[in-house]
């Protein structure tokens, strides 16, 4: 009961981040923040409640809880509490003050410690650390809560219908030819699909669906194989993933597309590994695997061919341009790359806190980004994340991001990997990836869930090591 009620409260705060154009606008990311925080409240209710009922008699529904349970959570997330605190240490230590409330602002230079972190808009600075507190706190208790198997394939059940829902929604409106998302929401821009402003943003969310989607097929098909019984639960994935593939393409994410269609061809190989006890032929099954993606490849670029075409004459203009233009920089990001190097480079150690980015970097632009008025091309975020964490946050910040997660798969070493943990894994690494050439993390709902996925098998795979405390009973009927 606890732990199922614990998937729901972890769900609704990710679905509605992506609900709410994906926390992109203001008032979106402080809903967003707001609901991580009070669901990582009761989350936490529920544990202490959880913890008192097997103080008074043990319960045999889930893996059992101990006060040690938060010390260790907390202390694995003591790098994330370090880097809010400094971070809004140096919103009392602004660097710059703009002009106006706009990323367009003029910016001008204040008197500051250059030794200690700073930032440039406070208030921006302020709302994403508010957004990093709730999230981590809201992590911690689903660390805490998720305490089954079952609960765990339950929360990515709930994930993948709430993806289905919005990917239909949004093929739908696609087709439809509107121009507002899901028929209703204004968009600035033409790249929007369902609720999510920017394609690659989209994508990102796609890609974490494929490996929850990917993850919940593998595992229903192995426990189906051990029980001797059809998988409808496999094929019933298995069919999700199409729409999914589908709505990359109509949204012209052609990063995101390139990493889902790798996606997509590991699982089909999977799919097609030899059962056990059966003679297998390599080349035929390595020779159907690569048909199957192909077809399946072919129907998918059919069904979307206007957009398929799309995306296809914008990749031919860039490289045209590029030739003609003797420049190895499409889309200008590779200038975009130098120059927010030259940004981290001024503040190596504290960089220039969190949200100041699009403030900064106009003063550090490549020549072969300013435009013939005199400005350099906006760029709100660097389209790699991994950069912009360097220059936001320096060297000591990015570090202390890093470590959290370090310290939760050096913690997660002593239990075994699962299916299921691994193909979430897959996903995951496509966001990764993703974020070498885009910025998904700049998407508060594409961040919130990835970092839940990833408690998510976590979780599992903690959950998956048999405890002796249990009789074998009961482990397999909590499987």
């Amino acid at each position: 009961m606890y732990t199922h009620l614990a998937a729901i409260v972890l769900f609704i705060p990710v679905a509605l981040g992506i609900w709410c154009v994906g926390g992109r606008r203001e008032w979106s990311l402080v809903l967003l923040t707001q609901s991580l925080f009070w669901a990582g409240i009761v989350l936490h209710l529920i544990f202490i409640f959880r913890l008192y009922r097997e103080s008074r008699h043990s319960l045999h529904d889930a893996q059992p809880v101990s006060w040690k349970d938060p010390l260790l959570a907390f202390a694995v997330v003591l790098p994330w509490i370090a880097l809010i605190l400094l971070g809004w240490r140096g919103t009392y230590n602004p660097s710059f003050v703009p002009l106006d409330n706009t990323l367009l602002s003029q910016i001008l230079p204040l008197e500051h410690a250059e030794n200690q972190p700073t930032t440039v808009n406070p208030i921006r600075s302020r709302l994403y650390l508010n957004f990093y507190a709730a999230m981590t706190i809201f992590l911690v208790g689903g660390w805490l809560t998720l305490r089954t198997r079952r609960a765990v394939r339950f929360l990515l059940a709930l994930i993948l219908a709430n993806g289905a829902i919005l990917t239909f929604l949004g093929i739908a409106a696609k087709v439809a030819g509107t121009e507002r998302m899901l028929w209703l929401i204004e968009s600035h821009t033409t790249s929007f699909f369902a609720t999510i402003y920017y394609k690659n943003h989209w994508g990102g969310i796609v890609l974490l669906l494929l490996g929850a989607g990917m993850a919940l097929a593998l595992d229903a098909l192995k426990r189906a194989r051990v029980e001797e019984r059809f998988p409808e639960v496999s094929i019933g994935c298995i069919i999700l993933l199409f729409p999914f593939l589908l709505s990359v393409l109509m949204a012209q994410a052609r990063a995101s597309a390139i990493i889902a269609a790798g996606l997509a061809l590991l699982f089909a190989g999977r799919l097609f590994r030899a059962r056990e006890g059966q003679q297998r032929n390599r080349i035929l099954d390595a020779g159907a695997c690569v048909l199957v993606f192909i077809a399946v490849t072919g129907s998918l670029v059919w069904i979307a061919s206007p957009q398929f075409e799309r995306m296809y004459q914008r990749s031919e203009r860039q490289i045209f341009q590029m030739i003609a233009d003797g420049s190895m920089s499409p889309d200008a990001r590779i200038a975009a790359y130098r120059s927010t190097l030259s940004v981290f480079q001024e503040r190596p150690v504290w960089g220039w806190g969190a949200g100041s980015f699009a403030y900064i970097f106009p003063l550090h632009a490549d020549e072969s980004l300013i435009q013939d008025d005199g400005r350099p091309l906006f760029f709100e975020f660097a389209h790699n994340d991994y950069l912009q964490l360097l220059a936001e946050q320096g060297a000591a910040g990015a570090a202390l991001v890093v470590l959290t997660p370090l310290l939760a798969l050096l913690f997660a070493l002593r239990y075994r990997w699962t299916v299921l943990s691994v193909w979430i894994g897959a996903g995951l690494t496509g966001v990764l990836l993703l974020a070498v050439v885009d910025f998904p993390f700049g998407n508060p709902a594409v961040t919130a869930n990835f970092w839940l996925l990833a408690v998510a098998a976590l979780a599992h795979r903690r959950l998956s090591t048999p405890n002796r405390n249990r009789s074998s009973t009961t482990d397999f009927r909590h499987r």
